[in-house]
C-alpha cells in the first residue's frame, strides 16, 4: 500500500526541509531589502552631494572667468593654464 504525500516520515523531513529552506529565504529577502533601501538612501544623499559641489565650483569658475575678462586674454590665459 502506498501512503499519500506528508502521511510517510520522508516526505513529513522533506516539507520540514523545504519550509526551513522556505523561511531562510524570507529572511535573506527582508535583510537583502533593507540593504537595498539604505543604498538607495546613500545614493540619493550623494548624488545631493555632487549636485552642490558642482553648483560651487561652477559659481567659482564663473567669478574667476569674470575677474579674468577684466584681465583681457592673458587674464584668461591664467585662469587656464594657471601661472606658467
Amino acid at each position: 500500500q502506498v501512503l499519500a504525500a506528508a502521511a510517510d516520515e520522508v516526505s513529513a523531513a522533506i516539507a520540514e526541509l523545504f519550509g526551513a529552506h522556505g523561511q531562510e529565504f524570507q529572511a535573506l529577502s527582508a535583510q537583502a531589502s533593507a540593504f537595498h533601501d539604505r543604498f538607495v538612501r546613500a545614493l540619493s544623499a550623494a548624488a545631493g552631494w555632487y549636485v552642490d559641489a558642482e553648483a560651487a565650483n561652477a559659481a567659482l569658475v564663473d567669478t574667476a572667468a569674470t575677474g579674468a575678462s577684466e584681465l583681457g586674454s592673458g587674464g584668461r590665459t591664467a585662469l587656464i593654464l594657471g601661472s606658467t
